[in-house]
């Protein structure tokens, strides 16, 4: 994730490196939160220890977060549970 080799994150690489290992999973809402939150000295970048910090609080959190977007992928009438009809329908897409 550190692109330019510094030993720190920037905001862009952080924002990249979540989008190109994880996807999606964040806003820039909760990317700015956790920017926010992980660069404890205010330097205006995430060192190494600020990074293993805040990933270590995240990993629980993104794997929940991951989960719950999947689920809501085949749950379309959000009652909270998948039915066969849900189910196909999204198994189809990955044939399309």
């Amino acid at each position: 994730m550190d692109v330019n080799g510094d030993g720190t994150l920037s905001y862009e690489e952080l924002a990249d490196g979540y989008k190109m290992h994880l996807g999606n999973i964040l806003n820039k809402q909760e990317l700015d939160e956790l920017f926010m939150k992980a660069d404890k000295d205010k330097s205006g970048s995430i060192d190494w220890k600020e990074f293993c910090i805040i990933a270590a609080d995240r990993s629980a959190l993104t794997s929940k977060d991951s989960l719950k977007q999947a689920f809501n992928l085949f749950d379309k009438d959000k009652s909270g549970s998948i039915d066969a009809n849900e189910l196909s329908a999204v198994l189809q897409t990955f044939n399309a």
